[in-house]
């Protein structure tokens, strides 16, 4: 325990938290806490001095300025107002959760929203699928203090902290890990690691659920990438989790494709 409070990371102390059966006034306690930990863990990294600012360091800083300056609505197309911004997640849910729930033949126990943004899919996650244990997990402490603010149900929680804290810290493996359109937003051995990271967290026969824009006509930019279909179909293969296109809709006039696979052991 003392080496744990050394460490100084935020994830530490979230660790296990569902274990702790606490009420849920106490869990929102838990959870504020933890983005708490999580800025000062943000402000003492940016204080550090480095010679090369990694990518996962310009990731990181892009989405906190996007948040601080357009709120939610930064996770999704800056086209979308604010006002508009609660129609597309219900129109995401009306394309997305028929296919998750053609998916899903036992209600898992454990469910993962990797980069959940502000939390506009995580409680309703839970309530479709019917999971014990649902976890959003977003890397900018901006977007989890505003999913903090919003969510009162005690069975859904979440987590900031840098990608590496997130997976060294966990203790269980989830029965279903859904992405909308989070992919995009990483580049280069970031988006490799990543993928080694979410099928070892994924349990056995696990099902792997997110939606990306594979729009070719949408070229890279500072902060996004849109890539091929055959590309995640081999990211994810490669690495004992086959996909498949289960879907697709339109989204500010770019296609986004659904994908959806389960653990091979």
């Amino acid at each position: 325990m003392e080496e744990e409070k050394r460490a100084g990371t935020p994830m530490l102390l979230a660790k296990r938290a569902d274990d702790a059966n606490l009420t849920s006034k106490h869990r929102s306690l838990w959870n504020c806490v933890t983005v708490i930990f999580a800025r000062m863990s943000q402000i003492l990294r940016a204080y550090r001095t480095k010679p090369e600012a990694s990518q996962a360091d310009d990731t990181s800083a892009i989405w906190s300025e996007r948040a601080r300056k357009f709120g939610r609505r930064c996770v999704y197309d800056l086209s979308v107002p604010e006002e508009g911004f609660d129609d597309i997640t219900s129109f995401q849910e009306k394309e997305l959760y028929p296919l998750l729930r053609a998916q899903i033949s036992v209600p898992p126990t454990r469910v993962l929203d990797y980069g959940c943004g502000a939390g506009r899919f995580t409680v309703s996650l839970r309530d479709l699928t019917s999971a014990e244990y649902c976890l959003g997990y977003d890397p900018c402490p901006e977007l989890i203090e505003m999913a903090v603010a919003a969510t009162v149900d005690p069975r859904t929680h979440f987590l900031t902290g840098t990608p590496r804290e997130f997976f060294d810290r966990l203790r269980f493996k989830f029965d279903l890990i859904w992405m909308a359109t989070v992919l995009g937003g990483i580049r280069g051995p970031e988006l490799l690691k990543l993928a080694d990271d979410l099928a070892s967290a994924l349990a056995s026969r696990g099902l792997l659920f997110f939606a990306e824009n594979t729009a070719p006509e949408n070229p890279e930019n500072n902060f996004w990438q849109s890539r091929p279909e055959a590309w995640y179909e081999k990211l994810f293969g490669e690495r004992g989790v086959p996909i498949e296109r289960v879907g697709s809709y339109l989204s500010c006039g770019n296609q986004v494709s659904i994908f959806a696979g389960r653990k091979s052991s």
